[in-house]
């Protein structure tokens, strides 16, 4: 099996993620990670860019309206089954997003750094796991945010 990039120090620290919601990724990321096209073009991706495993790192919430932003697993309620990351280097985003949802997709509104994004400016699609947008809007939400659509246990990558 090939090992999962996302899974591999440094990225990301899924031990600070509160209980439920690192219980999800971690159950998710064995059930992925079976998946080997997934894997191998997600191995290339990672080769490609070095930089995605040694920039800073950032938990970001999440919204389903667009309004109510909260990072995973931090409230009483179900845990929003989108779980994101930014990797930051030179100026530079990329947002990685899990779906732990094994059953359906799940769209969410997804923080991304404020001063690195000008409003109408775009994403764009790096990887998906399965069908998704090409590009995202940058909208203003909670600083800046875009509006994520993450299949049913899949994974995205998003980048400038």
């Amino acid at each position: 099996m090939i090992r999962f990039p996302i899974a591999a120090e440094p990225v990301p620290d899924f031990s600070q993620l509160p209980e439920p919601a690192r219980m999800a990724i971690l159950n998710w990321i064995p059930a992925f990670s079976r998946k080997i096209p997934e894997m191998e073009k997600l191995d290339m991706l990672f080769r490609q860019n070095a930089w995605w495993n040694s920039g800073k790192q950032f938990l970001r919430s999440t919204s389903e309206n667009g309004i109510d932003f909260e990072f995973p697993g931090l409230k009483n309620s179900p845990v929003n089954p989108i779980i994101a990351w930014s990797v930051i280097s030179n100026k530079k985003e990329v947002l990685f997003a899990v779906n732990t949802n094994p059953e359906k997709e799940a769209i969410a509104y997804v923080t991304v750094a404020d001063d690195l994004h000008a409003v109408d400016s775009r994403m764009i699609n790096l990887y998906a796991s399965s069908t998704c947008p090409t590009e995202l809007n940058i909208e203003v939400r909670n600083g800046k945010a875009i509006r994520l659509t993450v299949p049913a246990y899949g994974f995205v990558i998003y980048g400038m």
